[in-house]
């Protein structure tokens, strides 16, 4: 609910385009949320978190708010 309210939020600022975020490989149902809300993946970077001696990747996702 916190996303789909904070997505409305954007759209209805004439001047934002679309919100950028990075979920964590390892965040599996993170991902599935933002991509049930229409976020599409669109690029990796490596190594972006290390935790607790694990190196997790980040995955950098888009959602356009506008039509090009």
């Amino acid at each position: 609910m916190l996303m789909k309210t904070a997505i409305a939020h954007a759209r209805s600022w004439e001047d934002v385009e679309q919100i950028q975020l990075e979920v964590n490989d390892v965040a599996l149902e993170a991902r599935r949320l933002y991509e049930k809300l229409g976020f599409h993946s669109w690029g990796i970077e490596p190594r972006s978190l290390s935790w607790k001696g694990q190196d997790t990747d980040g995955i950098h996702m888009i959602l356009q708010l506008r039509n090009w």
